[in-house]
């Protein structure tokens, strides 16, 4: 047992992922990223299928900065949907249990909580927090269809609720072009989309990033999400690969302050940039700045 823990560290280490942490905010960013993808039917089974797994993993960077990989979103996916099925058991039809905004958890006496938990110990966590009757909104539409559990009846929540998510038309995904048969003015074409698609994330990104957490407005919060979503999308459609070269990328660090060819700076972006992650992360920042602060703190990171 205690083997196999480490080989799981090792991994760890080695991949340079530290654990990754969840705040409630970041939770609700996730799962309105996560319904968003089962709406397009890219969760063809219990998970995401490979396009909605590189969905959900570029637009939850987008939002948060957090570079989170497929298995730490996956941990967590799992981890809400264990907890989806639990409370809903917990409620399994039940009535006249409603939500306590204040205690953040269903009004019930110690006596039905006591008999519950004894039904089943795993009860107990929810007996400080629960589940609030928006986010059960939100995991119903992650998990239903996935799973088989029991109806829960909860009297519905006070605070706005997310807005209906609406259809989508399904991206073609695109190959690469075997005769290469795009000319010069498709190239331009794509430029100015990509500029405009840079703008539009800087601005829904800044504006999220405003709010400072507060996800009162669950709604336009869900509107702005969606914006981002599609330029992501269409910017993941679009030949990546010319727009993130490693030789553009490393012509732009040559450019940057302590990164000059040569430099322990330089040597180290020679590395990191062999990840397309990387490299796109770096492209959409227009600021010189950030761009060195990204440089700077991942070469921290990998001293640690």
């Amino acid at each position: 047992m205690g083997k196999k823990n480490t080989t799981s560290m090792t991994e760890n280490e080695k991949s340079g992922k530290s654990k990754a942490s969840w705040s409630d905010d970041l939770v609700a960013i996730f799962c309105e990223i996560c319904v968003k993808e089962v709406a397009k039917g890219n969760r063809p089974g219990t998970h995401f299928d490979k396009i909605g797994w590189v969905n959900v993993i570029n637009v939850f960077k987008e939002i948060t900065g957090k570079d989170y990989d497929k298995r730490q979103l996956k941990n967590k996916w799992d981890s809400l949907k264990n907890d989806w099925k639990l409370w809903s058991s917990l409620l399994h039809k039940e009535t006249g249990i409603g939500w306590d905004p204040t205690k953040k958890t269903v009004d019930a006496p110690p006596e039905w909580w006591q008999s519950k938990i004894e039904m089943n110990g795993e009860y107990r966590k929810f007996r400080d927090v629960g589940i609030s009757p928006d986010m059960m909104d939100m995991y119903d539409k992650m998990f239903k269809g996935s799973t088989a559990v029991g109806n829960c009846v909860m009297i519905p929540s006070s605070t706005i609720l997310l807005e209906e998510t609406v259809g989508y038309s399904e991206h073609d995904v695109m190959t690469v072009d075997k005769e290469n048969e795009k000319d010069s003015q498709v190239d331009q074409d794509k430029g100015k989309k990509r500029t405009s698609d840079e703008s539009e994330i800087n601005r829904v990104v800044g504006g999220l990033k405003g709010k400072k957490g507060k996800l009162g407005g669950a709604a336009k919060l869900s509107k702005q999400i969606d914006r981002l979503v599609q330029v992501v999308e269409s910017r993941s459609t679009a030949t990546p690969m010319q727009r993130t070269s490693i030789a553009k990328v490393m012509e732009i660090v040559a450019t940057l302050p302590g990164a000059e060819k040569g430099s322990k700076l330089w040597w180290f972006a020679t590395e990191l940039f062999c990840s397309q992650e990387k490299r796109e992360m770096f492209s959409i920042m227009t600021d010189p700045d950030l761009k060195l602060q990204f440089l700077i703190l991942n070469q921290k990171k990998g001293e640690n």
